[in-house]
């Protein structure tokens, strides 16, 4: 009950092979004004809603992160303090100050697009902004913010066999050190370009 989602931004700049994201809301990123955001949210603190799931697409390349952030930790220090969760992409926390003002901002968990630990599946989904040798460095930097990991992963990747996903999950779990994992079924999702693809050279698939 005190716990509400909140778009503060919509669109993606990256290219995955996979992703319906950037076709149905946009490469480019559109955003809510910094001023309204934080006015939403403390119109609901002040009726309990103290915990959010910021759901933009990719809430670390938002032009107005840091507003919100500075925001939100202005309100902590009124009394007013929030946590909450968002999604973000493997390269965020190289954005300077972006993982610090998080968590002073009150994120206790990072929702990261992952997708695969294989550096040839990386190459195949057109997701080269991930680079799966700083995987472990990344989720070490959120940990030593205290912020929690979890990330998504998709199994059915060109390169994927079973044997590569039972190595893939001790990886995660053993190397990266993520702290979840939600396991997605890759899927040809009208709007992706795997799935325009797929149409265009006349692959049968299932409605």
């Amino acid at each position: 009950p005190n716990m509400a989602t909140l778009d503060t931004s919509r669109g993606c700049p990256f290219r995955c092979s996979f992703c319906t994201i950037i076709n149905v809301q946009g490469k480019r990123m559109r955003c809510r004004s910094a001023e309204a955001i934080l006015k939403s949210i403390e119109e609901n603190w002040d009726v309990g809603v103290r915990d959010y799931f910021f759901t933009d697409d990719n809430l670390s390349r938002s032009h107005v992160w840091e507003e919100v952030f500075d925001g939100l930790k202005d309100m902590a220090e009124r009394g007013k303090k929030i946590t909450f969760m968002m999604q973000v992409d493997t390269q965020a926390y190289r954005i300077p100050n972006f993982v610090a003002k998080a968590q002073e901002a009150g994120c206790h968990m990072v929702f990261v697009g992952m997708e695969t630990v294989n550096p040839k599946n990386v190459e195949a989904t057109g997701k080269n902004q991930n680079d799966t040798e700083t995987y472990a460095k990344m989720v070490e930097t959120w940990h030593d913010a205290h912020i929690r990991v979890h990330v998504g992963y998709i199994i059915g990747l060109p390169h994927d066999t079973a044997q590569s996903v039972r190595d893939d999950v001790e990886t995660l779990r053993n190397h990266v050190m993520v702290d979840e994992a939600s396991f997605f079924m890759l899927t040809p999702l009208p709007g992706s370009e795997d799935h325009r693809n797929m149409v265009q050279n006349g692959i049968p698939i299932d409605a």
